[in-house]
Parts: structure tokens; sequence; C-alpha cells
């Protein structure tokens, strides 16, 4: 493998954050918008003063986590991202997780 090739890591977990997200209030829709087209996010609650309230879900076949949330970050007329919550569990053979719950406080 060359140095500049690089690997998507196996992900044998699944895991999901909540989010708070900050923008402009004349940038609620456009937000808005941009953020629905974005796998594995759903919005649960928003303010046209610009507050979204986030979950994150991420699965072995989507990305990371972390360029997930880089990719919200980045959008235009985003002010601010607030991690809030994160919980992972582990996955059965199946695909399933196992109910076990861990998350980053244990």
């Amino acid at each position: 493998m060359s140095k500049t090739e690089h690997h998507a890591p196996e992900i044998n977990a699944y895991t999901v954050c909540g989010l708070v997200v900050l923008s402009r209030p004349e940038n609620y829709r456009q937000v808005l918008d941009l953020l629905l087209t974005i796998k594995g996010l759903d919005v649960h609650n928003s303010t046209d003063t610009g507050r979204f309230a986030i979950t994150l879900e991420e699965f072995p076949e989507s990305s990371l986590m972390t360029h997930q949330i880089e990719q919200v970050r980045c959008l235009p007329g985003i002010i601010d991202v607030s991690l809030v919550y994160t919980h992972t569990e582990p996955l059965t053979n199946d695909g399933g997780s196992d109910g076990r719950g861990l998350t980053a406080s244990q």
C-alpha cells in the first residue's frame, strides 16, 4: 500500500450521537435543507432562530462518525456544532446490536 492510499477501518459497532447545531437565523431554511441530505442524520427539533437538535448514526457501511460531524460543521451557514451525547454498541454477527450498550463514559 502506498503512503497516500488509505483504507477505512472496519467498523464493528453501531454508534449514534446527538448534536446541537447553530446557524444564523437568516440561514435556517438553507441549513435545514442541507442537513436533510446527509445520510444517517435526523433532525429532531429545530427553530427558525437557527437551532437544531440532530442525531447522526454510524453503521458499518457508512463513513466514520468523525467524518459525518465534520461534514455538518463545514456546511455553509453553520456557526457552531456541539456534541452532547454519544452511544456505541458492539454489532452481532448478523449486523444487529447486542443490546449491552457501551457509552463514552463507561
